[in-house]
């Protein structure tokens, strides 16, 4: 896919030069900022992930910030993604798919889209 860019966001230094020896000892093509997400600029990213970053409603706003407007976002999430995704419900409106882990039994992938701020009743 001559077309696909991958950026890595990866505050802790030590990781992001792991991250980039990874990507150079696999040959792959992909980029690595070293900074916090929320001081980035918008990114326009068709597909975002984050694992162990935050609880869902927490990602939300940094996901919003930086997804396109047709963007997915893949979360894997533990044991309590249900209650994560309630809490988050109560600020955000979006469609949720959670797809159970196969790496751990209570845990879920949630592939989350259109996703913005709850309206107040």
């Amino acid at each position: 896919m001559p077309d696909l860019r991958i950026t890595l966001v990866e505050a802790d230094g030590r990781k992001a030069t792991f991250l980039r020896q990874a990507i150079t000892a696999l040959a792959v093509s992909a980029d690595v900022i070293t900074d916090r997400v929320e001081g980035l600029p918008p990114q326009q990213a068709d597909v975002i992930s984050a694992r162990a970053v935050a609880a869902l409603v927490d990602l939300l706003p940094y996901t919003v910030l930086h997804i396109a407007s047709t963007g997915v976002a893949l979360f894997p999430k533990g044991a309590r993604h249900a209650e994560e995704v309630t809490a988050a419900r109560r600020v955000w409106d979006f469609d949720v798919e959670s797809h159970a882990s196969v790496s751990a039994p209570d845990a879920a992938i949630l592939i989350i889209r259109n996703i913005e701020r709850a309206k107040q009743s």
